[in-house]
């Protein structure tokens, strides 16, 4: 699974890398107007990239929001406008009605103190800044209702993802649908209201950057980070990375290319990483196999004394497991069963991962000491095949098999191989059955779990 992962991550940034280069390609072929005598360039798009990140920084939100609430005054004005020349049913509504334009002209003339005027915009007169920030209200008003729209979504997206379900029920969608029905039909009045406002200050003030109109089928299939939602036009209109479609392109691009390439970076170290723990494991567990087996070894027999337990197998010796065992024998035969196991999976996991942890790391950019790794990781695969070949790599409990012993520590002159299910040893076959029986019945899980958690000075000590 960690392979598979990793070979789709380092797949995904390349596909990224491939497009922004060629993004980045054909617009380094375009003339860029706001650098006569040259093209665009990467290191444009970067500055460009930084002023913004910068007026970010250091605006003054306060400034923007007053100007987005003078806009909101000067639509409710509007709006009164238009129903004061309605029919009046009544002089009880005609009189509301003066009241309420009455209000807001107050509110109106203390919102204009407030909110000055945007520096970029000191050429246009009052008529045309007002439009312009009717405009920009409107379009936060349709940021607002279309993010309403996809957070109100969203249950019915996780229905349709695979491995994902819902429990809104029958019902649950039938209400979920009729809310979608109320949302979109909002968002269609908003729009219209934005497009209305963005026409009639287009009209008159066609030499000055303009808020983009967008229709309905466009703007449902817009991303939430697409450059439509960008309000830079409003605040920044003489700065390219606001107004300048082919600026903001290119500044996409280069960012998704920086990204692809660290994320390309961060795999190289990853893939790295991974095979250095796995041959890690596997020699520290092959040196412990082969201190179990020496030891075993050395109590031919079954002496009643435990004998000198090598050092690097006290802490498995001394797990709390040990404690219910009745004899040394069976002792041994716990640490045989948990160290031959974990072995067995460590095997089973560089198999699995072989080829594509391979693809990532010839993929990738080398770097210091990739021969030796290497090395180590083709060593370790080719005997763990060889062992496979010889049927000796075996999850049977307790199994040590002589045969494996030398093939993992590299003698590959096998003068005869064990047949399967004889490992070699002399033991009697009903002790032995009765050995495993008990041995299953015994065995914890945390022995295994706690072997990894070694002190690292217990796990070098003995490596080959």
């Amino acid at each position: 699974m960690a392979a598979h992962w990793l070979l789709e991550k380092l797949e995904y940034a390349n596909q990224v890398h491939d497009e922004s280069t060629l993004a980045l390609g054909r617009l380094h072929q375009v003339p860029n107007p706001h650098t006569p005598g040259s093209n665009y360039t990467n290191g444009f798009f970067d500055q460009q990239w930084r002023d913004e990140q910068a007026y970010h920084v250091n605006t003054n939100r306060s400034a923007e929001r007053e100007q987005v609430e003078l806009g909101r005054l000067l639509c409710l004005e509007e709006e009164l406008n238009e129903a004061l020349s309605s029919v009046v049913t009544t002089p009880e509504q005609a009189l509301m009605r003066a009241r309420n334009c009455a209000i807001v002209r107050r509110q109106l003339e203390a919102q204009r103190l407030r909110a000055q005027p945007i520096p970029e915009d000191s050429h246009l007169n009052r008529t045309q800044r007002e439009k312009l920030t009717k405009v920009w209200y409107a379009k936060t008003e349709l940021r607002r209702t279309f993010l309403a729209l996809v957070e109100e979504k969203q249950p019915m997206l996780r229905v349709r993802r695979a491995g994902e379900s819902t429990t809104l029920g029958t019902r649950g969608q039938q209400r979920l649908t009729e809310a979608l029905r109320k949302r979109a039909a909002k968002l269609q009045t908003t729009l219209n209201t934005y497009n209305r406002l963005a026409r009639a200050f287009i009209q008159i003030t066609p030499d000055r950057p303009a808020p983009r109109v967008i229709e309905y089928a466009a703007l449902i299939s817009l991303q939430l980070d697409d450059t439509f939602w960008n309000d830079g036009i409003f605040t920044n209109a003489n700065e390219p990375w606001a107004v300048d479609p082919l600026t903001q392109q290119g500044i996409r691009a280069l960012a998704c290319l920086n990204r692809a390439l660290e994320e390309k970076r961060r795999l190289t170290w990853e893939v790295r990483r991974a095979m250095r723990w796995a041959t890690r494991n596997h020699q520290r567990l092959i040196s412990l196999l082969n201190d179990a087996r020496d030891y075993m070894d050395s109590r031919e027999g079954n002496p009643p004394e435990p004998g000198v337990i090598p050092p690097t197998l006290n802490a498995i010796f001394s797990h709390s497991v040990m404690d219910s065992l009745p004899t040394q024998a069976y002792k041994i035969g716990v640490v045989a069963q948990a160290l031959q196991t974990s072995y067995q999976e460590t095997c089973d996991l560089q198999l699995e991962w072989n080829d594509k942890l391979l693809e990532v790391f010839q993929k990738t950019p080398s770097q210091y000491g990739d021969e030796f790794l290497l090395g180590t990781w083709n060593q370790q695969l080719e005997r763990i095949k060889c062992a496979i070949d010889y049927h000796c790599l075996t999850q049977i409990p307790g199994r040590m098999n002589r045969t494996l012993s030398r093939i993992m520590n590299g003698h590959y002159r096998i003068v005869q191989i064990v047949p399967d299910g004889d490992d070699g040893d002399d033991d009697d076959d009903e002790e032995e059955e009765q050995y495993l029986a008990d041995l299953e019945h015994i065995l914890s899980e945390s022995l295994r779990t706690d072997l990894e958690r070694l002190p690292d000075d217990q796990r070098d000590q003995g490596d080959h």
